[in-house]
């Protein structure tokens, strides 16, 4: 069975609250530190895709280059035939 990825992309709205020692440390920081408490609000899938995993694209290719090599060896035998 052929393995499959399933890559999602998602917009997330979020509300993160932090304490600071002063006014001018909250101005500064323009993201959450790992002391923030952060509160998911809201997830919307944007995109999705599915397709075929790397690896068994690339042994799917393999196969179909064997694959084409046999019948062509097995057509220049046939060929040969008297």
């Amino acid at each position: 069975m052929a393995k499959i990825i399933k890559e999602s992309f998602f917009e997330v709205s979020c509300k993160a609250q932090e304490e600071f020692d002063s006014v001018e440390l909250a101005a500064q920081s323009n993201r959450p530190s790992e002391n923030a408490m952060v509160e998911i609000l809201d997830v919307n899938v944007t995109n999705t895709k599915i397709k075929l995993n790397r690896e068994q694209q690339v042994a799917d290719v393999e196969q179909q280059q064997k694959s084409q090599v046999w019948q062509n060896e097995r057509a220049f035998w046939k060929d040969l035939r008297w």
